[in-house]
């Protein structure tokens, strides 16, 4: 499950099943030889897996679309519209010159959030599905060492 879509990962993560056979045998293992404390982990990994990222991801899905640094440059390009009839000459000039770059840097800006709330949801979800495949690695591993 990789996905660039902060929306998407987080539907994506809502369906994703914790892999509680492979949990089973390494708690079974674990029991056996007395390493309480790998139960332990397995526990605090369970809620991370199935909880926390969760929340991260619609937190990060809601982040990408905030849209304050979009609505500041139609701002500005509203305000240079509606000063455009009735002001003229260099100063003119020089302001619409600098709130084009205004404008430019607030869209660049956009695209980096949303950028960089594809990214975290990138990594959110590659993070998930190691411990996913650890766990099923590590109960798949043992059943066959007990075979």
């Amino acid at each position: 499950m990789t996905t660039s879509d902060p929306g998407q990962a987080a539907a994506e993560l809502a369906t994703m099943t914790y892999p509680e056979a492979a949990d089973a045998k390494i708690r079974e293992y674990a029991d056996l030889i007395g390493a309480h404390g790998i139960i332990g982990l397995l526990d605090k990994l369970r809620v991370f897996v199935a909880g926390n990222l969760e929340k991260a991801l619609r937190l990060a899905e809601a982040f990408a679309r905030e849209s304050k640094l979009k609505d500041a440059a139609d701002i500005v390009n509203d305000t240079k519209l509606s000063l455009t009839a009735a002001w003229h000459g260099d100063a003119f000039d020089q302001y619409s010159m600098y709130s084009g770059m205004a404008v430019d840097s607030l869209t660049k800006g956009q695209a980096s959030v949303t950028s960089l709330t594809k990214t975290v949801s990138t990594v959110a979800t590659t993070v998930i599905d190691t411990y996913k495949n650890l766990l099923l690695a590590l109960g798949t591993v043992r059943r066959t060492s007990r075979s």
